[in-house]
């Protein structure tokens, strides 16, 4: 958002809040990263594409906080 904000600036001379350019939602859409998963009972390093999805992790998981 920041560089088509400066972008929108520089072309049109104003600034994006004169623009009305105001930040409603940032998360990447499309998602890649590699995650270990159990398959057929062995640990196997997969790169997951998620199309619009967020991971979800299960209760207690250590990538989440404790309360």
């Amino acid at each position: 958002m920041y560089l088509t904000r400066k972008v929108f600036e520089r072309v049109f001379g104003r600034s994006f809040k004169d623009l009305g350019m105001e930040l409603v939602y940032d998360v990447a859409h499309n998602i890649g990263k590699f995650e270990t998963h159990k398959i057929d009972g062995k640990e196997t390093r997969l790169f997951i594409h998620r199309k619009g999805a967020t991971r979800a992790f299960p209760e207690g998981h250590s990538v989440l906080p404790e309360k």
